[in-house]
């Protein structure tokens, strides 16, 4: 069931005299015990359309739903609560309270809510913990270091299990480790409390665990394909809530690495439309069946065979969907590019 939907969302602003569309025409969709990535560089209109969805602007046309209620027409009223007890924003700007301890910090949305300050420490103490800050629950924000303080504002915004987890950009202060461990943290909170988690950032390897991955840029969006590496620590054949497949999304049986629409189950490498079945390696139209590396005409057979990228040991790779019309994914145009290089001439 789609827990949030955005139908049409148009926002626009005025600067100067010119009139700059923040959000154009966006229209999508998350279901609960979903995470959803929205991938774009500063400007596009990422935190605009966060903003919207937690109903602290308002768009010039368009619907926004949240589990069949149109945000757009709640109440003052209705929106503090909307805000308190079904939404957890995680801010791009901390907004911590000074001179204030990160344990009590991140009790701060609960007792907002009118949980009692021992509870709402008790219920954020397990998140402090998993999050790596268990050691530093009196420390104040002015004794924490960036990526410490990042960590206690998404605590806050988890704390009271929301619905809903709006994330803008939670993992700018964090480094390329601590990144992967956060955006798995909050893909585990979609599939653990069936909650719809919209996550935004500029950051492509953060995007690519999500469930599912849409880029936007002027403020419109567009889908590309991705591929979702999933670590050792990831059990996508026992489906484990944490980690386990996307939903709707399926490996290929055997796969070890990238496919394309139209790969052979059982490759062991990545592949393109036409790819011959039990190629070893990648394959362009044409190539001669049984091959074990890249052929294209013209080129002369090198003696080692030109093989697709492998995948880092305990890693998956699948497919979770489509490129834009008309446009080569990313991810397959870079093995075919490499098949498609003239092969070295042997040396007598």
């Amino acid at each position: 069931m789609d827990l949030l939907e955005l139908h049409h969302v148009m926002k626009t602003y005025t600067v100067g005299e010119e009139p700059v569309t923040a959000v154009d025409d966006v229209t999508f969709s998350i279901r609960a015990g979903e995470m959803l990535a929205l991938h774009g560089p500063s400007g596009s209109g990422k935190t605009t359309l966060l903003l919207l969805i937690a109903s602290l602007l308002q768009p010039d046309s368009g619907e926004i739903r949240f589990d069949g209620i149109d945000v757009t027409a709640l109440t003052e009223a209705q929106r503090s609560d909307y805000l308190s007890r079904d939404v957890g924003f995680v801010y791009q700007h901390l907004q911590l309270m000074p001179q204030v301890s990160a344990l009590e910090n991140a009790a701060m949305h609960l007792m907002i809510r009118g949980v009692g300050m021992r509870r709402a420490q008790e219920a954020a103490l397990p998140w402090l913990e998993r999050i790596g800050l268990g050691k530093r629950l009196r420390h104040t924000p002015e004794q924490l270091s960036t990526g410490e303080r990042q960590r206690v504002a998404i605590v806050r915004a988890l704390a009271g299990n929301p619905r809903l987890v709006l994330a803008d950009e939670p993992t700018g202060n964090l480094d390329s480790v601590a990144s992967a461990e956060v955006v798995r943290m909050l893909r585990s909170v979609a599939h653990d409390q069936n909650a719809a988690v919209l996550l935004v950032t500029h950051d492509i390897e953060a995007a690519e665990i999500a469930d599912r991955h849409l880029t936007i840029r002027d403020g419109r969006l567009s889908e590309a394909m991705r591929l979702v590496r999933e670590s050792t620590l990831l059990t996508g054949a026992t489906g484990h809530a944490c980690c386990g497949p996307a939903p709707g999304a399926a490996a290929v049986p055997g796969a070890a690495s990238a496919a394309v629409p139209g790969a052979v189950p059982g490759a062991a490498s990545a592949a393109v439309p036409g790819a011959v079945p039990g190629a070893a390696s990648a394959a362009v139209p044409g190539a001669v069946p049984g091959a074990a590396s890249a052929v294209v005409p013209g080129a002369v057979p090198s003696p080692a065979p030109a093989t697709a990228p492998s995948t880092p040991p305990g890693e998956t790779l699948l497919v979770a969907h489509r490129n834009a019309p008309g446009e080569a994914p990313e991810e397959a145009r870079a093995p075919l590019q490499e098949a498609q290089a003239p092969a070295e001439q042997p040396r007598s």
